[in-house]
């Protein structure tokens, strides 16, 4: 099974940097606006940024920005191109093809998290030249990375889950961005819950706290999107759409 699953993975990566081969205009933009997400809560943090809970909210926010667009692709691209039908004859079991297309993209918005994190390291050390090298405080660096990972996870499983059922990329992508805007709405409100010091003061246990608790959620929404997307995923079902 986890040779059917990375062969998934295999297959969707290939297909998503096949359209980087050239430079072009929208990968000029993809990478530019991933260096603005990165560097501008920099400039505004300073040399706080490397232990403010506030990167973990960073973190947050990037798969939103740079999974969106490829996640509509999953199935909705491949019902396009004429392709879903000879994947789903194919050997591979439904959990190995609905898995893989998950981590595929999903993986995808956690490189862009790390991507971010190694941009804003250098962009503070820059900003705090002549101070020596510094680096994310432990709790920072783990919240960031776990965070990450799961919104990632529930980006991708929000995609999959809406384009299983479109018919276009175009339609998938429409109805991912009111989809996010949902998530996005739902997790203001919880983060405004939050008390505004465990944001601010960077002391351990109320970071870990932090941590723990936007975990638990996110975990939460992952597995909630899995199952519902194991259920919409019926392979006799999408063979006869």
């Amino acid at each position: 099974m986890i040779t059917d699953i990375l062969t998934i993975i295999w297959k969707e990566w290939k297909e998503i940097f096949a359209q980087y081969r050239n430079f072009d205009i929208s990968l000029a933009i993809r990478i530019i606006a991933l260096g603005v997400a990165s560097v501008l809560p920099v400039l505004q943090a300073g040399e706080e940024w490397l232990t403010a809970p506030v990167v973990m909210m960073v973190a947050i926010w990037i798969p939103l920005l740079t999974v969106s667009d490829i996640v509509a692709d999953t199935f909705a691209g491949e019902r396009e191109r004429h392709t879903l039908q000879t994947l789903l004859a194919s050997r591979l079991s439904d959990f190995s093809i609905l898995i893989g297309k998950v981590l595929s993209t999903g993986i995808y918005g956690w490189v862009n998290v790390i991507l971010m994190l190694v941009f804003g390291l250098i962009a503070a050390n820059i900003i705090d030249w002549g101070q020596g090298i510094s680096f994310y405080s432990l709790s920072i660096l783990i919240g960031s990375l776990i965070n990450g990972l799961l919104i990632s996870l529930a980006t991708s499983l929000s995609g999959v889950v809406i384009s299983i059922k479109a018919t276009t990329v175009k339609k998938a992508q429409q109805n991912l961005g009111s989809a996010f805007f949902i998530l996005v709405l739902c997790m203001y409100v919880v983060m405004k819950s939050i008390p505004m010091d465990w944001w601010r003061i960077p002391l351990g246990g109320s970071i870990w706290n932090l941590i723990l608790f936007t975990a638990l959620f996110l975990l939460f929404i992952d597995a909630i999107l899995f199952i519902i997307a194991k259920k919409l995923f019926r392979r006799e079902k999408l063979i006869l759409d």
